[in-house]
């Protein structure tokens, strides 16, 4: 029963469990001196106990000990909460950081689109070193150069090969502006001089070559569309016989499938324009005749 108890199963592994004497005397040995041991220590903490409870300056120290633990305690809780705090603050910082070189790595990139974008505002405004060409006059410029060129080649045809445009492009006076304006060249006298030195007549034939010339551009820039009537309104009393011959010719030779519609006092003109619609006036009023 005391080895079934013990956990052995017979006698012989009792035996083989069992210490040898002198492992055995080792071990009570051992025991002992623990036991001296604990004995001691437990005395000198009682003598402890006992002095300390007899030392009133003791036990104010070890109060005065906790208090500074205590706030030892608290200053160590306010510090780790501040360092939190100025981790988190840290954290958005670096944050921060981050987002600014981003926003002047953008900058540096809107600078650079903004740069280009205004030396092309400045050239489409016409801000150029010394004068001022808008992209509108610039334009406007070129296709001016190609109405004169046509209309030069009318006016030639009705000036009996005198007169001819040119596109004068020089600066405006006082405005540092690029100006859209008209010289005309003289063939007898090899020079160009300015449209205003012209006569009345020769104005008129400048007005009339620049129309025929503005609707030739206009049907070779739109495809092949045409201006189907063109209406002049005066002028033909200021022309001499001979040029308004060459005037009216000139009309009837670029007419073509257009009307052209002449509206004109001069008496001349009825036996040079077979279809014409005569207004007559009388004391009734105006009445209208329909001829050819």
């Amino acid at each position: 029963a005391a080895l079934a108890a013990a956990a052995f199963a017979d006698a012989a592994s009792a035996r083989r469990a069992a210490l040898d004497g002198a492992a055995l005397k080792g071990l009570e040995d051992a025991a002992d001196g623990y036991g001296r041991s604990l004995a001691a220590a437990r005395a000198e903490c009682a003598a402890l106990e006992s002095g300390l409870a007899g030392d009133e300056a003791g036990a104010a120290a070890l109060d005065t000990l906790a208090e500074r633990a205590r706030a030892a305690r608290e200053s160590y809780d306010l510090i780790q909460s501040r360092l939190e705090a100025e981790r988190a603050e840290r954290t958005r910082l670096a944050a921060l950081a981050a987002e600014r070189g981003r926003l002047r790595a953008e900058r540096a990139e809107l600078d650079a689109r903004w740069a280009s974008l205004s030396a092309l505002s400045a050239l489409l405004n016409g801000e150029l070193p010394g004068r001022r060409l808008p992209f509108k006059n610039y334009a406007l410029g070129a296709y001016f150069r190609v109405v004169a060129e046509r209309a030069s080649a009318r006016l030639a045809q009705l000036s009996d090969g005198r007169y001819a445009l040119v596109a004068d492009e020089g600066a405006a006076a006082g405005k540092g502006k690029i100006g859209l304006d008209l010289l005309v060249r003289d063939s007898f006298t090899g020079r160009h001089r300015s449209v205003g030195t012209l006569s009345g007549g020769e104005r008129f034939l400048t007005s009339l070559g620049l129309a025929l010339g503005l609707a030739d551009t206009i049907r070779d820039r739109s495809g092949g569309a045409s201006l189907e009537a063109v209406f002049i309104d005066e002028g033909f009393g200021s022309l001499d016989e001979e040029t308004l011959d060459r005037a009216v010719s000139a009309l009837d030779e670029v007419r073509g499938a257009r009307i052209i519609g002449i509206v004109s006092h001069v008496a001349e003109l009825r036996s040079r324009i077979p279809s014409r619609i005569e207004v007559t006036k009388g004391r009734e009023g105006s009445a209208l005749r329909i001829v050819g």
